[in-house]
């Protein structure tokens, strides 16, 4: 049996959306390898983080009544499952990776 699995996601360039960092963050701080107090209880799969880009095109419309597309679906995919204090961990580090600019 042989597998083969390819990925063209960067096609070998460097991250320039910043979604890569946030996600290694979020595992981090979900490990508690991160300098935090406290570990996250969500973390980002394959399947959340595709659902959260689908749902940031979908929600790109909400921009025009300055709701940030990114963190309204960022809501839907994971926090709505967090903890208060993880959706403001969450809000944080999408804010420092994709700052909204009006």
């Amino acid at each position: 049996m042989c597998r083969f699995i390819a990925t063209a996601n960067i096609n070998g360039g460097s991250d320039d959306t910043g979604m890569v960092s946030y996600t290694n963050d979020i595992r981090k701080q979900f490990m508690g390898t991160d300098s935090g107090p406290d570990a996250l209880s969500v973390t980002l799969s394959t399947r959340t983080l595709l659902r959260w880009a689908g749902l940031t095109l979908a929600y790109h419309p909400l921009s025009a009544q300055d709701i940030s597309p990114i963190i309204h679906a960022l809501d839907r995919a994971l926090a709505s499952r967090a903890s208060a204090s993880d959706k403001a961990v969450l809000h944080e580090l999408a804010r420092k990776y994709f700052p909204v600019s009006h």
